[in-house]
């Protein structure tokens, strides 16, 4: 009796797919960058840092922030253990809400801080983390875009060739005809 591999998605295993959907990778490495800069200073002057955690911030902000990052990491992470792009479309709602509340908090922080030297006279600035934190939800917003607006297509064969036992996708079907067929001559 032999033996019969089981049937593949998407072009065999985990690593074509990674390689075609390098976007959403991307997205969700820059996701979890946002995640980490909400640690990262947000507010310094010349003695103290403070985080998005720090006293006086808002913690609603951070908390909206880390909910969306963990709604997309899922539907990242369904994208990829279903083989389906309509979750990485899904996906665009909470990177595009990840963007919008970065953007709100550079506001706020900013205001913020220049409230509090405006009253204290002191000098005060905006931190690396609230800015490298929009840039990451940035990121991912544009990176979880072109995933979303890539279209399916089988892997290559310099894809499938990479991944070691792969197949070539069957039954696909031939490109269509570049010019229209003719109307018959009547």
């Amino acid at each position: 009796m032999a033996h019969e591999d089981p049937p593949q998605r998407g072009g065999g295993g985990i690593a074509p797919r990674l390689s075609r959907d390098w976007p959403l990778v991307a997205a969700a490495g820059t996701a979890v960058l946002s995640f980490f800069m909400l640690f990262a200073p947000w507010v310094s002057d010349t003695y103290t840092t403070v985080d998005a955690f720090g006293e006086g911030m808002q913690a609603a902000g951070p908390a909206l922030i880390i909910v969306m990052v963990l709604a997309f990491l899922g539907l990242v992470g369904a994208a990829f253990a279903r083989d389906d792009r309509r979750f990485a479309v899904i996906a665009l709602i909470p990177a595009s809400v990840l963007l919008v509340l970065y953007i709100v908090k550079v506001a706020d922080v900013s205001d913020l801080v220049d409230l509090n030297n405006q009253l204290t006279e002191t000098s005060a600035s905006t931190g690396a983390g609230l800015w490298i934190g929009l840039l990451a939800a940035i990121a991912t917003a544009a990176f979880t875009v072109v995933a979303a607006v890539r279209r399916d297509r089988p892997p290559t064969q310099d894809e499938a060739e990479w991944h070691v036992g792969a197949k070539p996708p069957v039954n696909v079907p031939p490109p269509p005809p570049y010019d229209p067929p003719k109307p018959p001559a009547t």
